[in-house]
């Protein structure tokens, strides 16, 4: 995404990192009362979600979205607290943005008739390593009083006892095995994998958390050890297990490998 300040100044720079965005968000928010809001987000990508802001009120979308489901998700960011303008630029050297041009009145008026149905896979193997454990870690800090420390409960879960723990577990498989009966025992193994580990860092790591951001000092210079890390984002070692910080989306996606025999 790149921003703009009041006064058309170069783009600020191209923000790749979650942070830099939040961080660009106090001036997006900012109201005309304020000294210095910002006039302008423009995004190289879809926006889909996390852009919360009620006062922006006009959107231009270049080219028409791949998706009705889309394009309803990107366009619902504006005109939140007052009434707001999308303008779609279409592409006239496209057959696809033209026939939407053609056909702009009865699209419109029937927009949720042509979202399109989507599959779901939520216990598959990458569903499972990406947002699996971090289902199993709210739940036993949101159950169990001494995990729920941000600074020491990580590096007691070895203390709790397994009876405690092992209702937790059920209780997860158990909605697995409504959703998805093939997939349970794939998920139990994943889950006393993800714990085994976790219980082997908790006797050789004295200061585990379960998170800190990576230039937190204490983790720079290896004062601080973490259990998970931002999904896609650097980590110091092999056994921070990477998390989705939403699981309204996949965020990066999964790689395809192909071997021949």
């Amino acid at each position: 995404s790149f921003f703009f300040t009041h006064d058309n100044h170069p783009p600020l720079g191209k923000l790749s990192h979650d942070l830099e965005l939040i961080k660009m968000w106090v001036g997006v928010d900012a109201y005309f009362k304020d000294e210095y809001p910002l006039d302008i987000a423009v995004a190289t990508n879809m926006i889909q979600v996390g852009m919360d802001v009620d006062r922006l009120g006009l959107m231009a979308v270049t080219g028409q979205p791949k998706t009705t489901a889309e394009y309803i998700q990107a366009t619902s960011r504006i005109g939140r607290q007052t009434p707001g303008l999308v303008v779609t630029i279409y592409n006239p050297y496209r057959a696809r943005d033209l026939s939407h041009y053609e056909n702009f009145t009865a699209y419109h008026a029937h927009l949720y008739r042509f979202v399109e149905g989507t599959s779901a896979t939520p216990f598959s193997a990458r569903a499972r390593e990406r947002a699996l454990h971090a289902s199993l870690i709210g739940m036993l800090r949101g159950m169990i009083d001494e995990l729920r420390s941000t600074k020491e409960g990580a590096r007691k879960i070895e203390q709790i006892n397994q009876d405690d723990i092992q209702m937790i577990i059920d209780m997860i498989l158990n909605r697995i095995k409504i959703v998805d009966p093939n997939s349970v025992e794939k998920a139990e193994d994943d889950i006393r994998y993800f714990l085994d580990e976790w219980i082997k860092l908790s006797r050789t790591e004295k200061n585990l958390y379960y998170n800190v951001h990576h230039n937190n000092q204490g983790y720079k210079m290896n004062r601080v050890q973490r259990l998970l890390k931002a999904y896609g984002s650097y980590g110091k070692f092999n056994y921070e297990k990477e998390t989705l910080n939403s699981m309204r989306n996949v965020q990066k996606e999964s790689g395809l490998y192909l071997w021949e025999d």
